[in-house]
């Protein structure tokens, strides 16, 4: 399973052999904390301030 995730994110097969299997999970933890919490952030609905007017409203 960590082949997989290791090669979505861009490591060869020929980069399985100078790593580490901490190194290869810590590539794969920097790659999803770096390209995926951008997609997160685009995701989320911005907050607005209630006015007064908001609460008669409501």
């Amino acid at each position: 399973m960590i082949m997989v995730a290791a090669t979505q994110r861009g490591l060869s097969i020929e980069d399985f052999k100078d790593m580490e299997i901490g190194q290869i999970n810590d590539y794969i933890i920097t790659y999803n904390n770096s390209y995926h919490s951008e997609e997160k952030k685009k995701d989320k609905p911005m907050v607005i301030k209630a006015t007064q007017a908001d609460f008669d409203n409501f």
